[in-house]
């Protein structure tokens, strides 16, 4: 390396002899250089010749690579094309075997339901005709305490008279009962639909 200054002094240097360093001016030794040139320049060439078998190992490598990829993607289109294919056709099955599946569920709901009103007016049956049967006999004990009323007029039918009143109380209140459990149950059916 060459300066143009002292670094020490920052004074311009000047150099006579071509065969001396022109910084502290020591005679120069040619022989040691030439060799340290010569394994400088011998170490570079062969790092590059590395370097280039090397680079020429991930070329191939790339090259390789890059097949690869073009035979995966083929592969995967393939794939794919039979995938959209056997999509298609099971498709058509699965969507004709959903609207069965769904008509059929809808049907049994609608069973149900039906059902459950059948069993309500069963149960509305049974309450009409037991209605009607405490009618009746509400009727004939009404009958009954009309005509007690008619021999209310004796004594010894006084005592009787109290005993069918209170018969007649103890129906009537039965059939109250008996109309406010068959209203409970009603909203209950009529809730539950």
């Amino acid at each position: 390396m060459k300066y143009t200054h002292c670094p020490c002094c920052l004074e311009e240097i000047t150099t006579s002899d071509v065969n001396s360093c022109h910084l502290c001016n020591a005679t120069k030794k040619e022989s040691s250089h030439s060799n340290n040139y010569m394994q400088i320049l011998t170490e570079l060439d062969f790092q590059i010749k590395s370097n280039k078998k090397v680079l020429y190992d991930y070329q191939e490598h790339l090259i390789g690579l890059q097949s690869a990829i073009i035979i995966a993607k083929t592969n995967l289109e393939n794939t794919q094309s039979e995938l959209l294919a056997i999509a298609k056709t099971v498709d058509v099955e699965t969507q004709y075997l959903i609207e069965r599946a769904r008509k059929v569920g809808q049907l049994e709901s609608e069973s149900k339901q039906i059902q459950k009103q059948i069993s309500i007016i069963k149960d509305l049956d049974k309450f009409k005709s037991r209605k009607s049967e405490l009618n009746k006999l509400i009727l004939g004990y009404k009958e009954k305490y009309l005509s007690l009323l008619h021999l209310l007029k004796k004594d010894e039918i006084k005592l009787m008279l109290v005993f069918v009143i209170i018969c007649w109380l103890f129906f009537a209140l039965i059939y109250v009962k008996m109309e406010n459990l068959m209203k409970k149950f009603l909203k209950k059916q009529i809730v539950q639909i």
